[in-house]
């Protein structure tokens, strides 16, 4: 579109977004200095309508933006130079800062000031442990064949894992098995850790040494083992509280796709897989029917060049965009920064 177009197509938007009610030709003249006359922006808001990024709820109605005005003004209509709230950015740092090695504590605190500042739902997918480097792993006796394996992270996720051996194994014993797993395993991928262990498996079957046989038992044992993700949510009330979303039934839909952790793991590493740093999805482009009414602005974070897991916003489609864009590509160099230095260690 050309330079006028884009001019006012950007006033609509950001009107609307403002005020929640449709804008006219006369709201545009006031608050706006174009240097054109009302009857020329009317003019030039039918032909936005007539190309499908403006629409009128009714003939004696102002306009609002459509779905594809909105893709055009994030595509083509932002300021790069758009600052972010400097209380946002203050009291985000003091909770990084505050942080040492504790992923779960990390993750809500940030979610949550995600939230408050955007005023939308904040959402984050923790490092992923399937893609996650192992640091080391424990063995603790439970009780008889019962075994507790406490698996730790280089990027300081943790998973405790229940397994049940088929005959008692002492505390000696297991500490020895550990040993012999963190020599074997700590810095590989989880993925590459799988298919060691296996292959050692197949190796080991007529080894003399039984405590490494049972070792890597053992760690097939854990690397199998299905893992669920840990999906952080903050916000919920921020977004009950959006003119754009009266319709109850509709939040209620929504809130059940957040609240899926499998649907909302698959939807995050098909966002993860454009790799393109901050990923604007408004409304109809979600993949998930339930969340067709909303718009989700997200990022992954990195650790040593490595996506490792995701941070973002959920909202209506009315939504500022130019601020919330800043603050979840803020948000994920934060987080990049503390799991790169602090978090799990700088190995």
């Amino acid at each position: 579109m050309d330079e006028r177009l884009n001019e006012i197509l950007r006033a609509v938007v950001e009107n609307y977004i403002d005020t929640a009610e449709p804008v006219g030709s006369r709201k545009l003249t006031k608050r706006y200095n174009l240097g054109l006359s009302p009857a020329t922006i009317r003019n030039i808001m039918a032909d936005l309508e007539y190309l499908g990024f403006l629409m009128q709820p009714h003939t004696s109605a102002g306009r609002m933006p459509t779905e594809k005005g909105y893709r055009h003004y994030v595509d083509c209509c932002i300021d790069d130079g758009h600052q972010l709230d400097e209380r946002f950015i203050i009291e985000t740092q003091k909770k990084l800062e505050n942080i040492e090695r504790d992923v779960s504590s990390l993750l809500e605190n940030v979610t949550r000031e995600l939230s408050k500042c955007s005023h939308q739902m904040g959402i984050a997918v923790a490092p992923r442990f399937s893609r996650s480097r192992l640091s080391r792993v424990e063995l603790i006796h439970v009780k008889g064949t019962s075994v507790l394996a406490v698996v730790i992270t280089e990027e300081g996720v943790v998973r405790n894992l229940l397994l049940d051996f088929e005959e008692p194994c002492s505390q000696q014993h297991l500490s020895k098995i550990s040993e012999y797993i963190n020599k074997e395993l700590a810095g590989c991928s989880l993925e590459d850790a799988r298919e060691r262990v296996i292959r050692k498996v197949y190796e080991e079957k007529a080894v003399y040494d039984s405590l490494v046989a049972r070792a890597m038992r053992i760690g097939r044992l854990i690397m199998e083992r299905q893992v669920e993700e840990d999906i952080y949510i903050g916000g919920y009330s921020e977004v009950l509280e959006q003119p754009n979303f009266l319709d109850l039934d509709s939040i209620k839909e929504m809130f059940r796709a957040i609240e899926d952790k499998r649907m909302m793991i698959k939807v995050f590493n098909m966002i993860e897989e454009m790799e393109s740093g901050v990923t604007v999805l408004i409304g109809s482009e979600n993949p998930l029917d339930e969340m067709q009414d909303c718009s989700m602005v997200v990022s992954p974070y990195l650790k040593k060049g490595r996506v490792i897991g995701t941070i973002g916003v959920i909202g209506p489609i009315r939504m500022h965009y130019p601020q919330v864009i800043s603050m979840v590509d803020e948000t994920a160099k934060f987080l990049t920064k503390v799991f790169s230095e602090t978090v799990g260690g700088r190995g």
